[in-house]
């Protein structure tokens, strides 16, 4: 069998084709409404990836905090400690990896949506655009996904958040509060073709292929004592 895997086109794009036909299996970062659920969409959660403060490497600072953040969203002339002025790059609304930060960090929604009313910052409509003004931009920084900084490489920096490293294995403890769980979504029950994928994705072999990705393969495997 034969596999094509096309250019991410988001959670809802994604949900939309698959109620389309035009294809057998999508990939979404976010829980499916219950809209969607009673419209026969089916979810199937493989992995859980952490969600990072990403920046420019021209960006001097290596952590922020919950409060700063905040801050950061909020005003136009904000700078990092060498004195050069922060370019915050927003996503657009109901961004999934946005909101995951939204629901742990008081007062960020409210600067989100602030900003976008006041047009301070640049939005960016996919991941692929994030990445490559996160790339391109000096003194540039925006929420961003660990798993694809780690399987592509990408030359970014990762900030702490509140002095925690965002890790797998901060994730999976529980130190780092921020991530958010990756699924594939049928239409109806899967396709015979769509369910033998399912098993695949369920074996060992598979799941080491997630982790190495930077993406935590679900359900969680107990953490080891100690282990980073």
């Amino acid at each position: 069998t034969r596999m094509i895997v096309h250019e991410s086109i988001g959670s809802s794009g994604g949900i939309r084709a698959v109620r389309d036909g035009a294809i057998n299996v999508g990939l979404i970062s976010r829980p499916l409404s219950e809209e969607e659920r009673r419209a026969g969409l089916v979810a199937f959660p493989y992995a859980r990836v952490a969600v990072v403060v990403a920046a420019n490497q021209s960006v001097p600072d290596s952590c922020t905090t919950r409060e700063r953040l905040v801050h950061l969203f909020g005003r136009r002339k904000a700078r990092w400690i060498d004195g050069k002025r922060v370019v915050m790059l927003q996503r657009e609304r109901g961004d999934s990896s946005f909101t995951t930060f939204a629901n742990l960090v008081p007062g960020l929604a409210e600067q989100n949506e602030a900003s976008y009313r006041e047009e301070r910052w640049r939005v960016l409509y996919s991941d692929r655009a994030m990445q490559e003004a996160l790339l391109s931009t000096e003194g540039a920084v925006g929420i961003f996904d660990l798993g694809a900084i780690v399987v592509q490489r990408l030359p970014l920096k990762v900030l702490c958040v509140n002095g925690v490293v965002p890790s797998l294995w901060a994730v999976r403890t529980g130190r780092y509060p921020f991530w958010k769980d990756l699924s594939f979504v049928t239409y109806g029950p899967p396709s015979r073709l769509v369910e033998e994928f399912l098993r695949y994705v369920r074996t060992d072999e598979a799941r080491a292929l997630t982790e190495s990705s930077g993406q935590l393969a679900l359900p969680l495997a107990p953490a080891k004592n100690g282990g980073r």
